[in-house]
Order: structure tokens, then sequence, then C-alpha cells
């Protein structure tokens, strides 16, 4: 029969670990937030700049047949109005890519954890931890805590 591993892990390591993740993960997560409004802006110009295109190039094939009529709004007296166009590849500004999210979910064996539910874990963690008066956590608690590390 195999025995059962008993492991002291320090206490004060495991609270440095999770605290070195608990950083790594907020600026992740600020980092991806401010990737994906600085992808929002470029986005909108992107399309600013492919309705020039379509609307003063030459080179862009305008396909009548391809109009949608939208809606009338009675306030403004206007209509709204789609209409397709095929425009070269080669005219068109490189599209800006979505960013992607750096920090996806865990899966802790009941449920997934997102980023925020993830770091609020670990805060938890760490608080617990600090309360505790013993050098050492045993096993169990190490286990518990070792799926953020």
């Amino acid at each position: 029969m195999a025995k059962a591993i008993n492991v002291k892990a320090s206490r004060v390591k495991i609270i440095d670990a999770l605290q070195s993740r608990l950083d790594t993960l907020v600026n992740l997560t600020n980092d991806y937030e401010e990737a994906v409004k600085q992808f929002d802006n470029d986005l909108e110009n992107w399309k600013f700049e492919v309705a020039q295109l379509a609307l003063k190039s030459d080179k862009v094939v305008h396909k009548g047949t391809n109009v949608m009529d939208r809606y009338y709004d009675e306030h403004s007296k206007t209509k709204e109005v789609e209409i397709y166009v095929t425009i070269p590849k080669d005219l068109l500004p490189p599209k800006p890519e979505r960013p992607d999210n750096p920090i996806d979910y865990i899966h802790d064996g009941r449920y997934n954890l997102n980023a925020k539910e993830q770091v609020k874990a670990i805060e938890n963690a760490i608080r617990i931890l600090q309360l505790s008066d013993e050098e050492t956590v045993n096993t169990s608690t190490y286990n518990s805590v070792s799926r953020f590390l």
C-alpha cells in the first residue's frame, strides 16, 4: 500500500506566491481593458476610413441592386439606407484585430472562475492565511490554494 504524503508548506511563501499571482492578474486585467478600449476606438476609425473610401474612390464597385431600406425617422425627416459596395482588398486599410483575453476561466472542480472571481478568491485566501499563527499549512489548505498558483 502506498503511504499518504504529508506536505507542510511555508505559510509566508504561499502568501507571497498568491500575492504575486494576484498582482499579475490585476495587471493583465487592466492591460486587457485598455487594449479593448483602444481596439474599439481603432475599429470606429477603420469604419470611417472604409466609408470615406467607398464614397470617394473610383475603383469601388457600387451595386445599386444591393440597397436596404431601413427606417424613417419622423423627427429628423430622414431615412436610413444601407448600400452594399465591393472594395478591392488592396485598397482597404488593415482592419484592427480584437486583443485576446489573457485571463481565461479556470476550472476549480465545481465551476469556472473568471478573472474577477479569481482575484476575489485569491484575496480571500491571502486574508485567511494572514490570520493564521501557524508557520506552515497542511496539505489540504495548500491544495485548496494551489489552483491559483
